[in-house]
């Protein structure tokens, strides 16, 4: 399934969040904040937020679309799926995670292995990854202030979120840090590991491969993160809320990210 302009990826992705509310998926959870980042680097196209438009819409595109086929994939059955979404898009049937671990299984799976692939694909060689390192880290920017917004605005579904960041440094590094810092960098990483590979096939699979086992190792350890972070979660999950559809329609507010997330 290949989209291309940035208002059919939006308009994709609405299917998915009726689609999720219809049946009470808890894969709405990622599919409405990732809409909502969506939106917010589409409305930054054409005010000079960017340094290339052309290439930011492009890359966004090709950026979405690795989410969409990857839905697409787990909805069929089809083997081919990346481990790593197919350990975050099997996750949503476990009614023991909290909303937090089921969007950052997507994250992970969508940024630390999507991204660098998107950015390969667009940059084409490194003299093009180079000259795409500024818009990468922007829209970057607008990926990070994810889980700050994330925890200020499902307070009313999950009463107990702010233990994640209270307990102390390591609760909030090690199941957040990790999956925001260290998937942006692996990301950045793989694109350029990508590029100096565009002509070496099989290397290329070969590298893909390994990525693709090292993010699912990262998805599984946010789903069961271990002790003692995990007792915590477990507090965290006690008085959430259990109702996946009003979950979703209120992760899908229309509300636009903070301004300082993307340089508005």
């Amino acid at each position: 399934m290949r989209i291309d302009p940035i208002g059919k990826v939006l308009e994709a992705l609405d299917e998915i969040i009726a689609w999720a509310l219809a049946n009470d998926s808890r894969a709405g959870y990622f599919a409405s904040l990732y809409r909502r980042v969506t939106a917010t680097v589409k409305s930054k196209i054409g005010t000079g937020y960017f340094d290339d438009d052309a290439r930011m819409e492009r890359l966004d595109s090709v950026f979405a679309n690795r989410y969409l086929t990857a839905f697409a994939q787990w909805r069929g059955g089809d083997p081919a799926i990346s481990q790593c979404w197919g350990v975050a898009f099997d996750a949503v049937a476990d009614r023991d995670l909290i909303i937090l671990q089921h969007l950052l299984a997507a994250m992970n799976a969508h940024i630390g292995f999507d991204l660098g692939i998107a950015a390969a694909e667009v940059a084409e060689d490194r003299a093009g990854l180079d000259g795409l390192h500024d818009d990468f880290n922007k829209i970057n920017d607008v990926l990070e202030c994810l889980i700050p917004t994330v925890f200020a605005e499902i307070g009313e579904l999950s009463p107990m979120i702010h233990l994640l960041e209270e307990i102390d440094e390591r609760g909030e590094e090690d199941l957040v840090g990790i999956v925001m810092s260290v998937a942006r960098d692996l990301a950045w990483i793989s694109a350029n590991e990508l590029v100096l590979l565009r002509d070496a096939p099989r290397l290329r699979d070969d590298l893909l491969a390994f990525k693709d086992r090292e993010a699912s190792w990262i998805g599984r350890k946010v789903l069961d993160p271990g002790k003692p972070l995990d007792d915590v979660v477990h507090a965290v999950w006690l008085p959430e809320s259990k109702d996946v559809r009003r979950n979703v329609e209120v992760l899908n507010q229309p509300s636009e990210l903070p301004a300082s997330c993307t340089g508005g």
